[in-house]
């Protein structure tokens, strides 16, 4: 609804343009763009991620925005300045410091804890992943419960290697950065943990919410837009709380970015390719972008739309907006060129494998290794 008020307003703004917005139910949405895109039939603007954009950019379908953010009349002078590294390094991954995806709000993950019980057991909010073990292990010898979880296995697992300062994909050999013994070493130490009883997957639940709500966990990792989720299935039991997720000991940080995208598919007609952007911009600006901020429940990604009091609310009144607003210049990118979704499910099946004992976290680590590199290869 938002989307529709947005766009008739800037279609009453200007007399260039008209935007005209469709929704699409999600299942086979990409798969819907795709296909009318290839027809001739797709839409000039869509929503998605950095893998959707990939799939586009060797046929040279997608418009680049930086030439038009770079323009003296129509440009957006500060928009490196008011935009995180990490952020600012994904949406330009492809190289030549092309922009072929505005991000609108920004998500990540965020820490959900049982404050009663870390009240009741003297427990400290956790900043190492360390002190998320020795937390858990203080949780589980005294409620005989685990004391973490994680919705995204792999995504949690890929924290913990880039703050030791491993990497996940070059971009350029099209190979994994995850074959040695940083990598092996996490792995190792999430999966004894899991074995242990002190940490433990999410399994058929598909997200902790609903165990974390019941007391069945004492605290895991989701994402900051799911808190409702999350207060929905706690309701009075006991006090929740929301912290920033651990970022290692070392000197290295780095969060996952989920939200929320735009890409555009260029057009042959350069007017229509600059109402494309004269609609980004309108829709990013502080003015507007506030107010999607509130109802996606994520904070904008851009500097100038934050320092308002629309954003200061939504941050004093929402734990995780305010655990988000902490981390956010923390907020990284991992490359999303076309097999990296292969790789993010192979890592997660890798993590499987080694806390059943299905294979040792050697010989996953191994498997992943050498699916993900055939993946890369072939898709690039």
């Amino acid at each position: 609804a938002y989307l529709a008020e947005l766009s008739e307003k800037f279609n009453n703004s200007q007399d260039q343009y008209t935007v005209v917005s469709y929704s699409q139910p999600k299942s086979e949405y990409d798969s819907k763009i795709m296909q009318s895109t290839v027809a001739g039939t797709g839409p000039d603007i869509a929503f998605g991620y950095c893998s959707d954009v990939s799939n586009y950019i060797p046929s040279d379908l997608i418009l680049n925005f930086t030439p038009y953010i770079d323009d003296p009349e129509i440009g957006i002078p500060d928009f490196r300045e008011n935009i995180s590294e990490g952020l600012y390094q994904e949406i330009t991954q492809w190289g030549n410091d092309a922009v072929y995806i505005l991000p609108t709000v920004t998500t990540s993950h965020v820490f959900f804890y049982n404050k009663t019980l870390y009240d009741e057991l003297n427990l400290q909010v956790p900043t190492t992943w360390e002190q998320v073990a020795e937390n858990s292990r203080a949780i589980y010898e005294a409620k005989g419960i685990p004391g973490f979880g994680t919705d995204d296995q792999a995504k949690t697992l890929i924290c913990m290697m880039v703050q030791d300062g491993c990497g996940f994909i070059d971009n350029e050999t099209k190979t994994v950065q995850f074959d040695n013994e940083t990598a092996l070493k996490w792995l190792t130490w999430f999966s004894d943990n899991v074995k242990e009883g002190i940490f433990r997957l999410v399994g058929e639940d598909a997200y902790f919410s609903n165990p974390f709500g019941s007391g069945a966990v004492g605290s895991y990792i989701g994402t900051s837009a799911g808190i409702s989720f999350v207060q929905a299935a706690v309701g009075d039991s006991f006090e929740l709380g929301v912290a920033p997720i651990p970022m290692g000991s070392g000197d290295n940080v780095y969060a996952p970015s989920f939200g929320s995208f735009f890409y555009a598919f260029k057009n042959q007609d350069e007017a229509v390719n600059r109402g494309i952007y004269e609609f980004m911009k309108f829709f990013i600006s502080e003015e507007n972008l506030p107010e999607w901020a509130v109802i996606f429940g994520g904070l904008p990604a851009y500097a100038w739309a934050r320092d308002n009091e629309t954003i200061s609310n939504l941050i004093n009144e929402n734990p995780a907006i305010q655990a988000l607003s902490q981390e956010i210049d923390n907020i990284g990118f991992i490359s999303s060129i076309p097999g990296s979704e292969t790789v993010l499910n192979s890592l997660s099946m890798a993590i499987e494998s080694a806390c059943t004992n299905t294979l040792t976290p050697e010989q996953a680590l191994e498997q992943c290794v050498q699916e993900s590199n055939a993946a890369l290869q072939e898709n690039n």
